[in-house]
């Protein structure tokens, strides 16, 4: 059960990890390209216009942001994950003895009243 609830936390968030691992991959290729032409331009000629500058910090930046949504998304899946795992002990640990004990006191009570 606890498996089957872990995989339907993980479903929810596999479409927002899919699509942010496909992002970085693509501006990862976009950044490769860009590096590439740079490198094309010829050895002496290492100088990157304005423009071409602006858009590879741009690429860069946007790389370190979507690894950074990247991490915070399968952190809040593990945090779901092991809130899910402690909820659990506790149920199994504390609550089902309590409810057991009082199960007991209950069948007392009842033949208390019985043979009185």
């Amino acid at each position: 059960m606890v498996r089957q609830l872990e995989a339907e936390a993980a479903q929810q968030y596999y479409g927002k990890v899919q699509a942010l691992e496909d992002e970085l991959q693509k501006t990862n290729s976009k950044l490769q390209e860009l590096q590439k032409a740079q490198g094309a331009a010829g050895k002496g000629a290492q100088i990157l216009s304005a423009e071409q500058q602006a858009e590879l910090e741009r690429f860069r930046k946007r790389v370190a942001e979507t690894k950074a949504e990247l991490k915070e998304v399968r952190k809040t899946l593990r945090q779901d994950a092991e809130s899910l795992v402690f909820w659990t002990k506790v149920v199994n640990i504390a609550l089902m003895p309590i409810l057991v004990a009082l199960f007991g006191i209950g069948i007392a009570l009842i033949r208390r009243r019985r043979t009185a």
